[in-house]
């Protein structure tokens, strides 16, 4: 879509808006992707819901600061819907954890400052890894890494794990954030059981490793591990097990899997 046909159809919009009570009231909802985030004055409406959020805050108050700014005249509700149990929810989770305790230490509020922070995109990038990382033994990919040999995972798990693969279709690594997306679908890969497709996601995922952190490669590598073992390659399974139980010998269950 063009500049010219966007700005028609906020014009329009706005002009339906201006109408609402007289008979001839138009739309009053506009639809809009994730690029109707940034560049539009839209102060003219005053409710917000963001159905598919962002996993960085920071472009959720940017879709709310296109309604909430100068020549606003009514209180401003922005609507969040949220997947229970979701990466994005425990990334908010995590943030919101951490800012309380800022408040109940110093009784400073830092949200502002932490959304209008120029170092906000590397806070959240971390938070958003780290929710990944800590989310191994996750009940969603059946059992941790995978379905064990004559034992299928449960049709929950089978659809989360469905969802997941689905979500991260696409997703080039490109940012450490891409990265960590990348072995959350290599574990939702082995859980269905595509042990071929999950060898190659994570390889594809280690080729790339500047600025990435030495534990998201570590977890990579380890879940590559995992993936040989489950295809029965025991010899590069254990070469990689060893080289992690070199690095940190109380690496999750290393030793226990070398029968150290």
């Amino acid at each position: 879509m063009g500049l010219e046909e966007c700005k028609r159809i906020h014009d329009g919009f706005a002009k339906d808006l201006s109408a609402c009570g007289h008979a001839q009231a138009g739309a009053r909802i506009l639809i809009s992707k994730d690029a109707g985030g940034e560049g539009l004055h839209l102060q003219f409406c005053h409710v917000v819901i963001n159905y598919d959020i962002p996993w960085n805050p920071m472009r959720l108050e940017q879709r709310i600061g296109r309604v909430d700014r100068i020549g606003q005249t009514h209180t401003v509700r922005a609507i969040n819907f949220v997947f229970e149990d979701s990466v994005e929810h425990r990334v908010c989770e995590v943030l919101e954890e951490k800012l309380a305790v800022i408040f109940e230490e110093f009784r400073i509020d830092k949200i502002g400052d932490v959304l209008d922070s120029a170092q906000a995109e590397k806070i959240f990038t971390d938070l958003f890894v780290e929710a990944i990382l800590t989310n191994r033994q996750d009940s969603r990919f059946g059992r941790a890494g995978g379905t064990p040999e004559g034992r299928e995972p449960g049709t929950a798990s089978v659809n989360a794990c469905r969802k997941i693969v689905r979500l991260a279709e696409g997703i080039e690594n490109e940012t450490p954030v891409h990265t960590a997306l990348l072995l959350y679908k290599a574990r939702a890969l082995r859980g269905l059981g595509l042990l071929d497709a999950a060898r190659e996601t994570l390889t594809g995922a280690l080729r790339r490793k500047k600025d990435r952190s030495e534990e998201l490669l570590r977890a990579l590598r380890y879940e590559r591990a995992l993936v040989y073992e489950d295809l029965g390659q025991r010899r590069r399974a254990r070469s990689e097990l060893e080289k992690l139980y070199a690095e940190d010998p109380d690496y999750e269950d290393v030793a226990a899997r070398l029968g150290l």
